[in-house]
C-alpha cells in the first residue's frame, strides 16, 4: 500500500535552515565548508568526544532510535562503556513501575510530572504451554524474572538480553520439590558488584531440618557459590515477597514488624559478602504502624508504613546513606499509599487508594499535596511491581563492539597528535563552528516525531532548529517514520494516545486544552497534519497539537440563531463537517454544511484559521446534497475532504470530495465489484497515505476493506478481508504494512496481514466503545497565525 507523500517544491532548504541560526555564517563560506566536507567521512567532522557529550544527553528511552544516523553512532551506543556512562551520567533517568499480569506478559507504565504511558512486552524464554513468571527484582536495568518451575530469568528489556539459570540444586539440598522462588525463601536479593564487574543475586533458605543456608548466584560465572558462614544470626521476620533493594554495593531488607528502631535495616555487602544493620528512625512511635516497607526515592534509602493514628503514609527518606541523622519524613493523605520514584520535579510518584472511585498511580510533592491522578492504567493485582531503570548494558556485545570501535578510529587517516590538538581547539569552539548545518540537518530529519522533543536539550542550536517551523514541515514530509495514535476523550477532562505498531503498544493520557470549571464536554472532529479538531460545550472548536501543546480556540455561535435551538452541536447537527489544510494559501480550514430549519436550505462554512474567520460558501453546495452521516467527519487527503454516503445505492459517485484550494465538490467512484445488497453502511479510512473504504459483508461475516492504490484511478481499487462478526474499523497500517484496527464490541486493538491472518492482539489498552476516535499523526508543525486564544 505504498503511495507517494505530500512534497512542498518551494522549500528552499537551506535558505530556510539559515534563518533559524543566528550566528550562521554568511552563504559563500558556509557552501565552500560544505563541499569540503562532503568528501569527508563522519568521524573527521565529529570528534568522538563531541559525539560522547551529544548522546550522553540524551534520554536512554529514546537513545536507540538515534543508532540508525550513521554506523558510528549505532557502534558508540551500542558500546558497554558508553553504557556504562550513560546510566551513571545522564540528566535524565527512565524509570518504570514493571510487573507480570496473568503470569505471562510484563506491563511497563511509564511515570512522569505530565506524561504517563505503558507498554507490555512478552518476557524471554517462553514456551507452550506458557511459563509462569514473576518478578522478584531488579538492578541497573536488568530485570529479574522467576520462570515456572525452578529458573532465574535475567533480562534487560530495552536491548532484549535475556539469560536463564537453574536453581534446582537448591531444590534438591532442601528435600521437597514444592521449593519456588520467592514464597519459599527467607530473602532474596539482586545487585551488582563493582569490584569484581558482576550481578548477583542472593537467596537465604531453610532446610528440612530448619538450618540457615545462604546462596549467591554470580552472573559473570554463571555459578552458585555457598556462603552458609556469613549468615551468624536470625535473619528475623522478613517478608518474602518484599525483594531486597540494592544500593551503594549493598542488598537492603526490613523485617514486616519491627519492635525497636536500632538495627531494624538488614544488608548484605556484596563486595565483602558479609551481613551487618542499619537503624531506622527513632521518631515514630512503635505501636502506630505495621508492615513497613523499603523504596528507593531519589537515590536514597526510604522507609514507608501506614500509621492508622493519623491515616496517612509516613515516608522517611535516609538523605545521607548511613546517617542516622539524616532521615526525614514525609507524611502522604493516603493510608495506603506505595511510594515507586521521583519525578523529574522531585515529586513523589507512587500507587494508592485516594478514595473508592479513585484508584492509581498519583503524584504527590513533598508537602503531602496531590498534583495528578493517572487513571486507567495497569496494576498488578497480585504479587509485587518493581521499579525499573533503563539502561543498554548488554555484557556479551563487549568484545565485538570494542573491536569494530577500534577498526573504525584506525581507518582515520590523522595521527594521534593532530587529534588531540584538534580536539582541543574543538572545546574552543561552540556546537555551531564544528557541526555543519547540513549535517545536524540531515541527523535531525531521521529522528522519530515522537522522540524528536527531546533533544532540544542538546544544545542552543538544536533547539532552535527544532522548534523552527520550517524544519517542522520538512521533517512532516520527509521523516522516514511517522508516528501514528488513536486519539479519544474518554471523559469531559482526559483524553488518550494510544501507540501502535508491529511489536509495540503504548497509551498515555493527556489533558485537553480550554478547559474551565466546571469542566465542559469535548468531541472529536477530526485531524490534520499534527492537529486535532475538537467540539468543546457549547459552541467552541479548539484547534490542538498534542505534541506541542499549541492551541487556539474559535467560536461558531453565529450558526447557532440560524437554526433556531440551542443544542446546536457540529458533531451531530450537521449534514457533513471535515477538516482540512489548503497548500497553497497555508491555511487550516474547517468544512460545516448544515440546514436552515426555517427555510430548508442547505447552508456551507468555511473557517480559515488563518484569519480567523468564516467565509459562506453556499454557492458551492451541490443540489442536492445527498445523505452522509453528520458524526462521520471527513477525511483530508490530496488537498481534499472526503465524506462517503450513508447508504450507498450505487458504486458510481459514491464518495464526495470538497477540493480545499479550489473551494468546490466533485465526486469519486467506489469498486464496481461491491453488490450493493452486500453492505449497509460505509465507512472511510485512510491506510498508509491511500483512501480506504470499508463494511461489514453479512454474507461472509468478513469486514471488507477497498484500498485505492492510486489516487482517482478507479482501476486501482484493491480488496483485503479482515474476518470479523461484528464488524471491524481499520485505523492505520504498521511499520511494517499490516492492518491495525479495533473491533465494534471487543476490547482491545488487533493487527491483520493482507490476507487476513490476526498475527497481535493488543490487549489492556484504553478503549472506549462510545467515543469518537480520530487517527492523529504527531508533528511539530505550528499554525500559520501563530496565536494562542485564551479561555475566557
Amino acid at each position: 500500500m505504498n503511495c507517494e507523500k505530500l512534497s512542498n517544491p518551494n522549500m528552499d532548504k537551506k535558505k530556510k535552515l539559515k534563518h533559524t541560526v543566528n550566528k550562521a555564517k554568511e552563504e559563500e563560506s558556509t557552501m565552500e565548508k560544505t563541499m569540503n566536507q562532503k568528501s569527508k567521512s563522519i568521524l573527521e567532522i565529529l570528534p568522538l568526544e563531541l559525539i560522547h557529550r551529544i548522546l550522553l544527553r540524551v534520554p536512554i528511552r529514546h537513545l536507540a532510535r538515534l543508532r540508525c544516523v550513521s554506523k558510528l553512532w549505532y557502534f558508540l551506543i551500542s558500546d558497554p562503556d558508553f553504557a556504562e556512562l550513560h546510566f551513571y551520567h545522564s540528566p535524565i533517568a527512565t524509570n518504570a513501575c514493571v510487573f507480570i499480569k496473568n503470569d505471562t506478559i510484563a506491563y511497563f507504565v511509564y511515570l512522569d510530572d505530565n506524561d504517563a504511558s505503558q507498554k507490555e512486552m512478552s518476557p524471554p524464554f517462553k514456551k507452550k504451554p506458557p511459563s509462569h513468571f514473576a518478578v522478584l527484582g531488579s538492578c541497573r536495568g536488568f530485570i529479574l524474572l522467576h520462570r515456572h518451575p525452578h529458573f532465574l530469568v535475567v533480562w534487560n528489556p530495552l536491548t532484549g538480553f535475556g539469560k536463564r539459570i537453574s536453581y534446582f540444586h537448591i531444590v534438591r539440598r532442601c528435600k521437597y520439590h514444592s521449593f519456588r522462588l520467592p514464597y519459599s525463601a527467607l530473602l532474596h536479593g539482586f545487585g551488582y558488584d563493582a569490584s569484581q564487574d558482576d550481578y548477583l543475586f542472593v537467596v537465604a533458605w531453610s532446610d528440612w531440618e530448619r538450618r540457615y543456608h545462604l546462596d549467591c548466584l554470580s552472573l559473570r560465572t554463571n555459578s552458585w557459590i555457598n556462603l552458609d558462614a556469613a549468615v551468624s544470626e536470625p535473619l528475623g521476620d522478613l517478608d518474602s515477597y518484599s525483594y531486597g533493594l540494592f544500593l551503594n554495593g549493598a542488598i537492603h531488607w526490613v523485617p514486616l514488624r519491627f519492635k525497636a528502631y536500632r538495627d531494624a535495616i538488614l544488608i548484605f555487602d556484596l563486595k565483602e559478602k558479609t551481613f551487618s544493620r542499619i537503624s531506622g528512625p527513632e521518631q515514630p512511635v512503635v505501636s502506630a504502624y505495621s508492615y513497613s516497607s523499603l523504596a528507593l526515592l531519589g537515590g536514597c534509602l526510604a522507609l514507608y508504613y501506614r500509621n492508622y493514628d493519623s491515616c496517612n503514609t509516613h515516608i522517611w527518606v535516609m538523605k545521607e546513606y548511613k546517617v542516622h541523622s539524616s532521615w526525614t519524613l514525609y507524611q502522604i493523605p493516603c493510608k495506603d499509599f506505595q511510594p515507586l520514584c521521583l519525578s523529574n520535579n522531585g515529586d513523589i510518584i507512587g500507587r494508592g487508594y485516594i478514595s473508592n472511585d479513585k484508584v492509581g498511580y498519583v503524584i504527590y510533592n513533598v508537602r503531602g499535596d496531590l498534583l495528578k491522578h493517572f487513571k486507567n492504567l495497569c496494576r498488578p493485582i497480585r504479587g509485587v511491581d518493581v521499579v525499573y531503570t533503563e539502561n543498554k548494558d548488554k555484557k556479551n556485545k563487549r568484545k565485538k563492539t570494542l573491536t569494530i570501535l577500534l577498526a573504525l578510529q584506525q581507518a582515520i587517516p590523522v595521527k594521534q597528535s593532530s587529534m588531540e590538538k584538534k580536539d582541543q581547539n574543538d572545546k574552543s569552539k561552540s556546537i555551531h563552528d564544528i557541526l555543519p548545518l547540513e549535517l545536524i540537518h540531515g541527523i535531525l530529519l531521521r529522528v522519530p516525531t515522537r522522540h524528536l522533543a527531546r533533544l532540544r536539550c542538546v544544545s542552543k542550536l538544536w533547539c532552535s532548529l527544532i522548534s523552527d517551523p520550517y524544519f517542522a514541515e520538512l521533517h512532516f514530509h520527509h521523516s522516514p517514520a511517522a508516528t501514528n495514535a488513536c486519539f479519544f476523550i474518554e471523559n469531559p477532562t482526559m483524553a488518550y494516545l494510544v501507540y501502535l505498531d508491529d511489536n509495540d503498544a503504548s497509551q498515555k493520557e493527556v489533558c485537553p486544552p480550554c478547559q474551565k470549571k466546571p469542566p465542559y464536554d469535548f468531541e472529536v472532529l477530526g485531524s490534520c497534519r499534527g492537529f486535532i479538531l475538537l467540539d468543546r460545550h457549547p459552541h467552541f472548536l479548539v484547534v490542538w497539537n498534542p505534541l506541542t501543546g499549541f492551541s487556539k480556540k474559535i467560536s461558531y455561535s453565529h450558526i447557532v440563531p440560524c437554526r433556531k435551538y440551542l443544542d446546536f452541536r457540529l458533531t451531530d447537527s450537521t449534514h457533513l463537517h471535515g477538516f482540512g489544510y489548503d497548500a497553497s494559501q497555508d491555511d487550516y480550514l474547517v468544512v460545516a454544511a448544515w440546514g436552515d430549519s426555517e427555510s430548508q436550505e442547505d447552508h456551507l462554512e468555511c473557517l480559515s484559521l488563518k484569519t480567523n474567520s468564516w467565509i459562506n460558501l453556499d454557492a458551492a453546495l451541490p443540489n442536492p446534497l445527498g445523505i452522509y452521516d453528520g458524526r462521520s467527519r471527513g477525511l483530508f487527503l490530496n488537498g481534499a475532504i472526503h465524506w462517503v454516503s450513508s447508504h450507498l445505492k450505487d458504486y458510481k459517485d459514491a464518495i464526495l470530495i470538497f477540493d480545499l484550494k479550489e473551494r468546490t465538490f466533485s465526486m469519486i467512484s467506489a469498486p464496481e465489484q461491491l453488490p450493493t445488497s452486500a453492505y449497509f453502511y460505509a465507512s472511510l479510512a485512510l491506510l498508509g497515505g491511500c483512501l480506504a473504504l470499508y463494511y461489514h459483508n453479512n454474507d461472509s461475516y468478513k469486514t471488507h476493506i477497498w484500498v485505492m492504490k492510486e489516487y482517482k484511478v478507479q482501476c486501482s481499487w484493491t480488496l483485503y478481508q479482515i474476518p470479523s462478526l461484528g464488524g471491524f474499523q481499520p485505523l492505520c497500517l504498521s511499520s511494517n504494512r499490516y492492518i491495525i484496527g479495533r473491533f465494534y464490541q471487543v476490547t482491545g486493538y488487533f493487527m491483520y496481514n493482507a490476507s487476513g491472518d490476526l498475527l497481535m492482539n493488543f490487549k489492556n489498552l484504553c478503549y472506549s466503545f462510545d467515543a469518537t476516535e480520530t487517527v492523529y499523526t504527531e508533528s511539530l508543525l505550528r499554525l500559520p497565525s501563530n496565536i494562542k486564544d485564551k479561555d475566557n
